[in-house]
């Protein structure tokens, strides 16, 4: 795996680990329709958040 895919991948688990610490559920990874992907999807009571890792 390319040196940026790693780096994007910790990323990503360092999103998921805070989300999770700050009460939240994470309902999908890295999930795609069509072209497009979402890398985080999370809710928190009724409140559903689309994260994208930079």
């Amino acid at each position: 795996m390319a040196q940026h895919n790693e780096l994007g991948k910790e990323g990503e688990q360092i999103a998921v680990d805070f989300l999770i610490q700050k009460g939240y559920e994470i309902k999908e990874r890295n999930w795609r329709f069509k072209k497009a992907e979402i890398d985080i999807i999370a809710q928190l009571e009724n409140v559903l958040i689309a994260v994208e890792v930079k």
